[in-house]
This record gives structure tokens, C-alpha cells and sequence, in this order.
């Protein structure tokens, strides 16, 4: 379940858990004041957004978001994520910066 929600990518956005009704009818009311009323209805019932996580899947993405063993990062050249072990990642980043491989540009 967590490496299905990972395929989502990091720029996935989950929708939220309290969707914020008064503010979602207040802009919808202002912005389509000037339509037929008969097209005023077909959008206010179009517009209310749906979740599109299981609660399965919003679990496992609370548990790899807050599991401080493991390091997050986005794919190469993908739009998927990777998990990294998190001493493993510091370790890593860690011989770039004394081996100089890593160089620091000021810009």
C-alpha cells in the first residue's frame, strides 16, 4: 500500500479531509451570478470536490510522511518518489561533502 501511494508522485495532491463549504458556496455564488440560472444549478452541483484517497491509502501516506527512518525523494527523470534509508542518505550526502564532489556556487 505505501509504494502504491509513492507511484502517485510527490506532486500529488491529496484533497482535503473538511472541505471548507461556506467559503467553496460563497466563491462559487460570486463567480456565477452572471449564468442562466438553469446553468447557475448544473455547476453547483459539478463543482463539489471528491476525495480521491481511500482511508487506506491517507493511513499510509501519514505513516511514510511521519516515519523518520526513511528519506523521501523524488525519482529520476519520473514523476514517482523513492524511499531511501535514512542513514544510508546521510551517509551518502555526507561523503559528497568531504570528498568534494560536491561543489558550493555562490550565486
Amino acid at each position: 500500500m505505501r509504494g502504491e501511494c509513492l507511484t502517485k508522485g510527490l506532486k500529488f495532491s491529496i484533497a482535503p479531509r473538511h472541505i471548507p463549504v461556506p467559503d467553496i458556496v460563497s466563491s462559487v455564488e460570486s463567480a456565477i451570478y452572471k449564468l442562466p440560472p438553469t446553468k447557475q444549478d448544473e455547476f453547483r452541483w459539478t463543482s463539489r470536490p471528491k476525495p480521491n484517497l481511500s482511508s487506506d491509502k491517507l493511513k499510509a501516506i501519514e505513516t511514510l510522511k511521519f516515519d523518520p527512518s526513511i528519506v523521501i525523494l523524488p525519482a529520476d527523470n519520473c514523476r514517482t518518489a523513492v524511499t531511501l534509508d535514512r542513514a544510508e542518505y546521510d551517509n551518502k550526502i555526507t561523503d559528497l561533502i568531504i570528498t568534494d564532489r560536491y561543489m558550493h556556487t555562490s550565486g
